[in-house]
């Protein structure tokens, strides 16, 4: 149950940073603190919850780099895959993740997030940020890389230490070790299928990672 909250809390997050991470001369802190609201306005607009979503998913294929996120949790499988394989499992993540955070739009305006001190690593930049969901103040670190184009790149969230990519390869890991990525990739195609037929609640609509 922790790891689902903190999934979904992650799966916000992240939906917060995709509004306005493409000025290069903006700081990555900066960037986060317009998109929170902007986020706030695009969950606060009377458009249909369709709109919403096909803006969410437009701005979040040109934040989240999935290739990136798909290597680091496949590991050494990944290099074994050809540039098409690779696309098409990106591709499966990208819709898993998707359906697990675009149902919530209509929460994404109560949620309160506030973003502290930016950090410079051999990684990247990483930005330390409080969320407060249900009484209770979760710590956040958002990871990201600048873009050669300019703008930034959410790599992964860590949330009260656990971080969104690791979950992802531990999950992942754990089902190659019996199963093929054709058989993954289905299973997270399936998954998010089965997301987005089903009703948006705090109960069904979580990433349950752990049952693929």
């Amino acid at each position: 149950m922790l790891l689902k909250r903190l999934v979904n809390i992650a799966l916000t997050a992240v939906a917060f940073s995709a509004f306005s991470l493409t000025a290069q001369a903006a700081q990555a802190k900066a960037a986060l603190e317009s998109a929170r609201e902007r986020m706030k306005t695009i969950a606060q607009d009377k458009t249909s919850l369709e709109n919403k979503q096909a803006a969410m998913r437009k701005l979040q294929r040109e934040l989240l780099d999935f290739a990136y996120v798909s290597e680091q949790t496949l590991g050494e499988n990944w290099a074994k895959l050809s540039p098409k394989q690779k696309k098409d499992f990106a591709a499966a993540l990208e819709q898993l993740v998707e359906a697990s955070y675009l149902g919530k739009m209509r929460d994404a305006d109560t949620a309160d997030i506030e973003f502290g001190e930016e950090q410079t690593t051999a990684e990247g930049t990483e930005v330390h940020a409080t969320a407060t969901a249900q009484g209770s103040e979760i710590h956040l670190v958002f990871k990201l890389k600048a873009k050669p184009q300019g703008g930034w790149l959410v790599t992964d969230v860590v949330i009260d230490d656990v971080s969104l990519v690791r979950n992802y390869k531990a999950q992942f890991q754990k089902t190659l070790a019996k199963a093929s990525i054709a058989e993954l990739q289905a299973k997270l195609q399936k998954k998010a299928t089965e997301l987005k037929n089903t009703p948006n609640t705090t109960a069904t609509n979580e990433l349950k990672t752990k049952q693929l």
